[in-house]
């Protein structure tokens, strides 16, 4: 699993050489920091904080046919599945755009008829901090990456939540390691130490 940040590219390169690790970057709408070549790169909506569509579909445009592109986060709608959903039906194909690397925002309320597998290449899990952390938001993960799914986690700031989502995702960002130099050294060291932990069981 490797950590992402909403960070620039000079501070992505400067938190490897200074932790060892290998980091991704998160480009948001809010910060929209630029690419450089070398690094991968995910793009949230950030409909988490407030959705800004103009600011979204500008950052959009700059990354859908951008080589180090993972994956671009399609809206959603914070602690809804049904409603996220729906959200996604309606931006699949936004005009002008072909995205073709879409994420889908995994809520609250998930059953399995409302992920939309065939038009996605990756998951981000949302939600409440119960539903992430519960065995619903596993069980998915698990089954996206059965899928070649790329799994991202959002809001995992502290070392427990590293540990526990070590072994079922390929990626998460933290809002408080991105900003707080404790909580990144935190992050680091609990990545350094978590290799071959044994998978939690539900």
């Amino acid at each position: 699993m490797r950590l992402m940040l909403d960070a620039s590219a000079d501070k992505i390169i400067q938190y490897e050489k200074e932790s060892g690790l290998p980091i991704l970057q998160l480009r948001t709408p809010l910060t929209a920091y630029a690419a450089r070549l070398g690094i991968p790169f995910g793009v949230d909506n950030g409909a988490y904080s407030e959705f800004n569509e103009a600011k979204y579909l500008k950052l959009v445009a700059k990354c859908v046919n951008h080589e180090n592109c993972l994956w671009i986060n399609l809206p959603d709608v914070p602690y809804s599945a049904r409603a996220t959903t729906a959200l996604f039906h309606e931006y699949c194909y936004i005009s002008g755009l072909k995205i073709t690397n879409r994420c889908y925002t995994v809520q609250d309320g998930i059953t399995p008829d409302l992920i939309p597998w065939n038009y996605i290449s990756a998951i981000f899990i949302g939600g409440s901090t119960e539903f992430k952390m519960g065995k619903t938001a596993r069980v998915v993960a698990r089954a996206a990456r059965k899928r070649h799914k790329w799994v991202h986690v959002g809001r995992v700031n502290t070392p427990h939540r590293i540990d526990s989502w070590y072994n079922d995702a390929d990626s998460f960002d933290g809002s408080g390691i991105a900003k707080y130099t404790v909580m990144r050294k935190a992050a680091f060291n609990c990545l350094k130490n978590a290799k071959n932990k044994p998978q939690e069981v539900f």
